[in-house]
């Protein structure tokens, strides 16, 4: 679930940072070659939910994709991946057969 409450992105926020640094100061501990922050906006419809990942696209610089129902906008920091997704309310491409 994705939230905008700010105590809740502030935390999460923080522990990223704080893993970051954890990680910075234990050059001993394995860290993955990649990682993915995947959110998925609240919307009361699909074209809500697109219209959501339409504003996050255009502040990441990126152009929205569309596949199977599934509308998402994806920028990625070195090997971290940031995704916002919008799934369809069936779950799959309207119209695709």
């Amino acid at each position: 679930m994705a939230t905008a409450r700010p105590v809740a992105r502030a935390q999460f926020i923080n522990g990223l940072r704080d893993l970051a640094n954890f990680l910075s100061s234990h050059f001993g501990y394995p860290v993955p070659d990649s990682a993915e922050i995947t959110v998925f906006p609240d919307g009361a419809d699909y074209a809500e939910r697109c219209a959501h990942v339409d504003r996050l696209a255009l502040v990441l610089g990126v152009t929205p994709t569309d596949s199977l129902g599934h509308y998402s906008a994806e920028r990625h920091f070195g090997p971290i991946a940031y995704r916002v997704v919008a799934v369809s309310d069936s779950g799959e491409l309207e119209g695709y057969e």
